[in-house]
């Protein structure tokens, strides 16, 4: 394959940003791999071992260096890309106060790119509802109660656009068993260290918990670096029924073994669903957007809207004996969302993938 067939992908990773947007890119990227070269640009802020952890891509990795503005980054970009004909330029770029970036820079971002190149934008976006300066703007998180086209721009709202991997989408399909009573809890909040309840949780957990009960507990050993190794040392306490496991990519099969899961805000909770994991989404900043609200009517999880580990924990247990209302959890959750966001945007929408079986 020949530079002539490249999509770049343009993410943040790293603490502040959490892991979301790199496995959306990465989750998108396999599914395009058959039919494309790809290349991952990073900013000088991200973490590249995040990206060069998972080993099931061949793509070239690009990290940026350090640069004051939109346009030195699109005069940089120039030089690197100089031979490729990029057939798209898919953006997941986060913006917050932590990153410095405020609600209109992905508008400046697109469309400095679109002044600087001759190249199609495909961005992937949260929250946002207008100021769209790509070619096509994602926004799965917002609901469906917008319109389509912005100034000509094509626009995709709500949850039937959400990327998951290629084995949640097979898996979703499977009818897996819901267990009578619940002995797995998977602990799963968030990739970034950032008001994350995790090591609280697991402490409180491991001296609550009665024997028989095993727990699996997944974070980023290099965004919480000094609590993942006080997370272990609490799970080695524990080892026969506490087990801690670094981010991948294979997350589906976490929540698969899970009879019970607790999420944080990010894509997990509607992964978990998809697989119709019943869940506990502790929230406690999406609580005010409207896409968690179709979420919350979904009636497959309990949102606790605070970080309470008692409250969590007499949640948990009491749901691990409730065979009837998980049950009813994990019918809700794949009723709700079926996980072909990619076979619409890239097939039905775009027609970057002219078979609807590529990529499957």
């Amino acid at each position: 394959m020949s530079h002539n067939n490249t999509i770049i992908f343009r993410f943040v990773v790293n603490n502040n940003s959490g892991l979301g947007h790199f496995f959306r890119c990465l989750n998108t990227a396999r599914k395009l791999i058959a039919n494309y070269n790809i290349t991952f640009i990073i900013d000088n802020k991200s973490d590249i071992s995040l990206v060069k952890i998972n080993k099931l891509l061949l793509y070239s990795i690009i990290q940026l260096p350090e640069l004051n503005s939109i346009s030195e980054e699109h005069s940089y970009l120039k030089k690197i890309i100089k031979g490729y004909n990029v057939k798209w330029f898919i953006t997941d770029i986060c913006t917050n106060n932590l990153l410095e970036t405020d609600r209109d820079y992905l508008n400046r971002y697109h469309t400095s790119l679109k002044n600087s190149f001759d190249i199609k934008i495909l961005s992937f976006e949260d929250f946002r509802i207008n100021l769209f300066s790509s070619d096509c703007a994602v926004v799965w998180n917002a609901k469906d109660n917008h319109q389509k086209n912005h100034r000509g721009h094509k626009t995709l709202y709500g949850l039937k656009y959400f990327i998951c991997s290629p084995e949640m989408t097979k898996l979703s399909k499977v009818e897996r068993t819901i267990n009578k009573n619940g002995k797995r809890l998977l602990i799963f909040i968030s990739g970034s260290c950032n008001n994350n309840p995790t090591e609280t949780l697991v402490e409180y957990f491991k001296e609550k918990i009665p024997n028989g009960i095993y727990v699996r507990i997944i974070c980023s050993k290099s965004n919480y670096g000094a609590s993942w190794e006080r997370i272990r040392e609490l799970c080695e306490s524990k080892k026969m029924y506490f087990e801690l496991f670094d981010i991948n990519d294979q997350i589906c099969d976490h929540l698969m073994w899970a009879d019970l899961a607790i999420v944080g805000e990010g894509l997990i909770k509607y992964e978990a669903a998809i697989l119709g994991t019943p869940a506990i989404q502790i929230s406690t900043t999406d609580h005010r957007n409207e896409a968690l609200d179709d979420y919350k009517n979904w009636n497959c999880s309990i949102v606790i809207n605070s970080i309470d580990k008692i409250k969590i924990y007499d949640y948990a247990m009491d749901l691990l004996n409730n065979f009837r209302l998980r049950k009813e959890f994990w019918k809700n959750g794949k009723k709700n969302i079926d996980g072909y966001g990619f076979k619409r945007i890239f097939c039905d929408e775009l027609n970057i993938i002219k078979d609807e079986e590529d990529g499957y």
